[in-house]
C-alpha cells in the first residue's frame, strides 16, 4: 500500500512511504483507535486549501472525513491493502554508530547548490557523502573527467568515518524539513533524521557508486562564503551558471590560465567568497 497514508489513532502518528523514503510525524489527536489507511490525494497540495484555519477530523465506518473552511473531504478507508511495518525498518534511536551534525550556516550554503551539482539529471541524482576527517559531498556528471566537491567546513561527525552514495533529492528534503543531524549505520542502511515528533529516513544508493576522494577535483569550501561583499560596490546582475562552470583552485577561480590575481583584459577582479567564484565563472564564460 505504498500509495496510501497510514493514520494511527493509538499513537497520533501519520506515516507515508514510497519504498525509498519514509516520513512519520506525530502529535495528532485522531478520534479513533487502531490504524486506518487512506489513499494519498493531490487535493492536499491544493493552494486553495486553507492552511490557517482549524481542521476537524472524523471517521465513519467507510470514510475518514476532513473539514476545513468551506472544504469537506471524504477519503475512503482502504481495507484490502497492507501498509509496510515501517517501525521495523527504522533503527532504534542511539544505535547508529555515526552521526552527522550539520552546521546551520553549512545548511544555508548547501541547499541552493546541492541540486546544481553535476549528475543531477542521472537516475536517482546520485551524490557521495564522505565523512573522513571532514564532511564532503561529491558529484560527477557522465563524461566529466573530474568531480565537484563541496567541503562543509563548519560541520562535523561523531563515530567511525564512512562513505556512501545517496539520492541528493532525499538529502535536500531532509534539510528542507529542518533536520541538521543524520544517523548513519552502514553505507547501505537507512539514513535517519529525528526530532521530537518526526522521523524521516531514506535508503542510500549502492556503496559501489560512491566517488572516492581525489586531489583532482573542483573543490569549494563552505567557509569561502564567509566574506561579505563591500556594500558600496555596484555589481551587474547576471544569470547564474551551474557549478559545472566553476574551476576553483586554492580558493580561486581559474579557467584557460586566467585567475583573479591576473585577470584577462577587460575583466574586473571579483570579491572573495562563493559568490565571487560564481561571478568569476560567469565573467569568464
Amino acid at each position: 500500500a505504498l500509495g496510501c497514508i497510514l493514520l494511527r489513532g493509538g499513537t497520533g502518528e501519520i506515516a507515508a512511504t514510497d519504498g525509498h523514503q519514509l516520513l512519520v510525524q506525530g502529535g495528532f489527536d485522531l478520534p479513533w483507535s487502531g490504524d486506518v489507511l487512506i489513499r494519498r490525494a493531490p487535493v492536499f497540495a491544493s493552494k486553495a486549501l486553507p492552511r490557517d484555519r482549524p481542521l476537524e477530523v472524523g471517521k465513519t465506518a467507510s470514510h475518514v472525513v476532513l473539514q476545513v473552511g468551506p472544504w469537506t473531504i471524504f477519503q475512503e478507508v482502504q481495507t484490502d491493502v497492507r501498509f509496510p511495518r515501517v517501525e521495523d525498518a527504522i533503527p532504534a534511536a542511539g544505535t547508529s554508530p555515526t552521526r552527522l551534525r550539520l552546521d546551520p550556516d553549512d545548511v544555508r550554503f548547501l541547499l541552493p547548490v546541492l541540486d546544481r551539482l553535476p549528475g543531477r539529471e542521472e537516475d536517482n541524482a546520485p551524490a557521495t557523502l564522505d565523512l573522513n576527517g571532514s564532511v564532503a559531498i561529491r558529484a560527477q556528471g557522465e563524461g566529466q573527467s573530474r568531480a565537484t566537491e563541496l567541503v562543509l567546513s563548519r560541520s562535523r561527525y561523531d563515530g567511525p568515518p564512512i562513505r556512501l552514495c545517496t539520492n541528493r533529492e532525499f538529502l535536500s528534503r531532509a534539510l528542507k524539513l529542518g533536520f541538521t543531524e543524520v544517523e548513519i549505520g552502514t553505507a547501505e542502511s537507512l539514513l535517519v533524521c529525528r526530532d521530537r515528533l518526526r522521523t524521516y529516513a531514506w535508503q542510500p544508493l549502492s556503496k559501489d557508486s560512491a566517488i572516492a576522494p581525489s586531489d583532482d577535483v573542483t573543490r569549494i569550501e563552505s567557509t569561502l562564503n564567509d566574506h561579505p561583499e563591500p556594500a558600496h560596490e555596484a555589481r551587474p546582475t547576471k544569470a547564474r551558471n551551474t557549478l559545472n562552470d566553476l574551476r576553483p583552485s586554492n580558493g580561486q577561480a581559474t579557467r584557460n590560465g586566467a585567475t583573479p590575481d591576473h585577470p584577462t583584459p577587460g575583466e574586473t577582479p571579483a570579491p572573495d567568497g562563493l559568490a565571487a567564484l560564481i561571478r568569476e565563472a560567469e565573467s569568464l564564460h
